[in-house]
């Protein structure tokens, strides 16, 4: 099974997510950038899921004990815990400061999509 996440370091993980959408000298990252960081992360967490997929699976559907206890898979577990847990970070402190922005741009969606 995949090591475990720390609470010390998700905690590291926020701090590093609230460093990156406050640039020096009190420069807030814009949406623009911010929804790019975003869509870089979440590539990564898609990538390394993408990865796990690619391992056997039992005739229940889950992955087996045999293939759990391989490197590879650990190492791929790993990855997208990591990954994840970034995502998850990043996003707590994503939509709170650009609420107002992804609430317009879901809107725009939506109003693009129900009255073409």
């Amino acid at each position: 099974m995949a090591k475990k996440i720390s609470p010390a370091q998700l905690a590291q993980l926020e701090r590093d997510i609230s460093d990156l959408l406050m640039r020096p000298a009190g420069y807030e990252v814009s949406f623009e950038e911010a929804k790019a960081e975003s869509d870089l992360i979440e590539k990564e967490v898609d990538e390394a899921d993408r990865v796990l997929q690619t391992f056997p699976k039992s005739p229940i559907g889950g992955v087996s004990d045999e293939v759990r206890s391989t490197p590879e898979f650990r190492a791929a577990s790993a990855r997208f815990q990591k990954a994840f847990a970034r995502l998850r970070s990043f996003n707590k402190i994503y939509t709170k400061r650009f609420d107002k922005e992804l609430r317009a741009e879901r809107a725009a969606r939506y109003r693009a999509k129900t009255f073409k």
